[in-house]
């Protein structure tokens, strides 16, 4: 239930800072989902743990944040 609600919120939310769900397929299995996002060359846990980020990267990123959860928000 947990996967099948968590596809149905990304079908439904479109904002730069959430990745793209591009499809669903079933395994032959019946039981197995196959999801396919967007590439996204990194992840936030990465770029954080690389210690490489300065102070004007940091604003940037708690921005995009901030924006993303903005926009959860108003979609309720």
């Amino acid at each position: 239930q947990r996967t099948y609600r968590e596809v149905m919120f990304l079908q439904r939310l479109h904002h730069d800072n959430i990745v793209r769900l591009l499809g669903v397929h079933k395994a032959e299995n019946h039981t197995d989902l196959y999801l396919v996002f967007e590439f996204i060359d990194t992840d936030l846990y990465h770029t954080i743990r690389s210690n490489l980020l300065q102070e004007i990267h940091k604003k940037f990123v708690t921005y995009q944040l901030l924006r993303c959860v903005r926009y959860l928000h108003k979609r309720g």
